[in-house]
């Protein structure tokens, strides 16, 4: 599984040609603590990453990434949205229903009582990955991009305006320019 995660989560970088590098290495092989990510795959943890520098300020004999969706049954399309929207975390993506310049007009009830059921989560939980939007000057993005692998599903009763979106399984071009914009483009590159 391991493997199949490295291979989904380097679709970053050859969609991108972006200036980063991913090594993948398993404990107790090497000293992982010094990984900037670290990825734990605990079924009952959910799936789930800490934003780009965020990970910093975590224990190094922490994860900063859980993939607990990820199995070997998994359908490639599903394991594929998983990894690239948890390294899309891990490299300094928000979530997309979170952009500044579009809010969505949520039936908050409907979406915490879905999100209890379906996910186990708390009202902590759900407030932090549904409802808190940063400020508009903390966030590095592209025009709003209901296309893009950080954008959740959106079941249309979730909103009060019909708003809704499918599960996005790739990389958007937006996806892919934001991370070519922040890190830039390896000169060799040939996308």
């Amino acid at each position: 599984m391991r493997e199949r995660v490295a291979d989904l989560a380097r679709l970053w970088l050859t969609r991108t040609g972006a200036r980063l590098d991913f090594h993948f290495w398993t404990a107790p092989d090497v000293d992982v603590g010094g990984a900037d990510i670290r990825i734990a795959f605990d079924p009952a943890r959910g799936s789930w990453s800490w934003v780009g520098t965020q990970a910093t300020r975590i224990a190094r004999e922490k994860p900063t990434m859980n993939l607990g969706w990820m199995t070997v049954e998994l359908p490639e399309d599903q394991a594929r949205s998983v990894v690239l929207h948890e390294f899309g975390h891990a490299i300094g993506l928000i979530h997309e229903h979170l952009h500044p310049l579009h809010r969505i007009d949520w039936d908050r009830e409907r979406v915490i009582a879905d999100l209890r059921a379906s996910q186990g989560w708390d009202d902590a939980t759900i407030s932090a990955n549904m409802f808190e939007e940063p400020p508009p000057d903390a966030v590095f993005a592209t025009a709003f991009d209901p296309s893009s692998i950080m954008m959740y599903a959106v079941p249309e009763h979730w909103t009060r305006d019909d708003f809704s979106v499918g599960w996005n399984t790739d990389l958007s071009a937006s996806d892919i320019g934001l991370i070519q914009e922040a890190y830039g483009v390896r000169p060799e590159w040939r996308g």
